[in-house]
């Protein structure tokens, strides 16, 4: 039996990209304000109350079974 169809996939000079590879470059995971987090879930992205513009500066995240907050993630509004 024969089946066919469409498969989508992003190749680069015969190489397979992903994500990490087509947007984490050498210079931006050089940057010294980007921590990476791998085996990690956003669980919220909260908004900064007291500001007549939408700010989202707070994350919360899972590590496995611990649960952390992080405040003021971005520098611009």
């Amino acid at each position: 039996m024969f089946d066919s169809g469409w498969q989508q996939s992003t190749t680069g000079l015969g190489e397979r990209s992903s994500a990490a590879t087509g947007y984490l470059t050498t210079e931006v995971r050089a940057r010294p304000n980007l921590h990476i987090l791998v085996e990690t879930r956003v669980t919220r992205i909260l908004q900064t109350s007291g500001t007549h513009k939408l700010a989202l500066r707070t994350v919360e995240f899972t590590t496995g079974s611990c649960k952390q907050i992080i405040h003021n993630i971005l520098s611009y509004t």
